[in-house]
């Protein structure tokens, strides 16, 4: 069984543009539940690396024998 060049050309153009509109609604909907949270959220996590790397550790570790 042979497939047409346009048939494939059409399939794979469908498929294209409905992943497109896929990706579009589900940034949407992500966009509408969470405004601005996730840019604040990787900063913080950030500066919270930061903080853990420039405070020295207060707990003394047991002697190792």
């Amino acid at each position: 069984m042979v497939i047409e060049g346009w048939v494939t050309a059409l399939t794979l153009a469908f498929g294209v543009a409905a992943a497109v509109v896929g990706v579009a609604a589900y940034l949407r909907l992500y966009r509408r539940q969470n405004p601005d949270q996730a840019p604040r959220k990787a900063e913080a996590s950030l500066r919270d690396s930061w903080k853990s790397q420039e405070e020295p550790n207060d707990q003394e570790l047991p002697p190792q024998e």
